[in-house]
Order: C-alpha cells, then structure tokens, then sequence
C-alpha cells in the first residue's frame, strides 16, 4: 500500500502541509477583503455621512419594505442614518402591482418600538432624539442626490 516508497503517514504529513498552506492564503485573503472593506465604510462614513449618498448600510432594515414604508403619521422605522436601499433602489424596480402588494407591509402606528420602562411601562417615541430619528414619508419621496449634500431629514431639523 505503498505509493512511490512514501508511507501513509507521509503522505498524511504531505497532504496536511499542504492544506495548511491554503488554508492560511485563503484566511489572509479573507481577512484583508474585510479590513479594506470595513475601513473603506468607516472612511465613506466620516467623510460623507455613509457610503450611499450620504447615508449607511443598515441591514436588514434598509432592504425591507416595512422599514421603509411610512405608516399614517408619515414615519417610516428607518433610522436617520440609513440608507432607504428598498425605496431608492428596490421600489423603482417594481411594478405597480407588486408596489400594490407591498403596501400591506407599512408598518401600524401603534407598532413603534421604543422600549420600555422599568416596570414593563411602554416608553413614548420621541422622532427628535438621536436614537428615535426615523425617515418620514416627505424625506423618501427625495431624490436620494439630495442628501450627498449632507442635508438634515425632516426630525434632525426638528432638533
């Protein structure tokens, strides 16, 4: 069971030599992707507000219709600083039928998530707070070259 005079033991030590080396090429490719990827970001992100006309990559709630939808008060869940991908990018794409069918995804006013209290109290939304700024339906409807300019949402003005 010999092959050209190596043992199986030397061939194990062979082979795993060898997967050892690709393995590490394939971790260093891996990890510098992702470095470059993540320093570009941070970079896109200090810069100019984000990598997408201003704004950040949020996902999953950037792609998803019910983040994107504003409900009957005309806010949507998305936070102010990501980017709208579903509307800018998705819904454009759609036809009127699917758009149609979408709609059933807007979220319901009383859907707002803003934590609670001690006690299990439900916590009041406040939009001009950092952490409960959202898109309203008059930012969407903008053209997403607007806010390469850095301009304010709707609630960051209201600050």
């Amino acid at each position: 069971m010999k092959e050209s005079g190596m043992s199986n033991e030397e061939l194990l030590k062979k082979e795993q030599t060898r997967n050892r080396g690709r393995l590490r090429t394939t971790a260093y490719a891996f990890f510098a992707t992702l470095i470059g990827t993540m320093s570009w970001a941070s970079y896109m992100d200090a810069t100019y507000g984000g990598p997408v006309h201003g704004k950040g990559f949020c996902f999953p709630a950037g792609i998803m219709p019910a983040y994107n939808l504003p409900d009957a008060e005309g806010n949507a869940r998305l936070p102010c600083n990501c980017a709208p991908l579903y509307k800018w990018y998705l819904e454009p794409l759609m036809s009127s039928e699917q758009k149609d069918s979408m709609l059933g995804a807007a979220p319901k006013v009383d859907s707002k998530n803003c934590g609670r209290l001690m006690g299990g109290v439900k916590k009041d939304c406040d939009p001009r707070t950092v952490g409960g700024c959202v898109w309203t339906a008059e930012d969407l409807a903008k053209d997403p070259s607007a806010w390469e300019q850095r301009q304010e949402l709707y609630w960051e003005r209201q600050r």
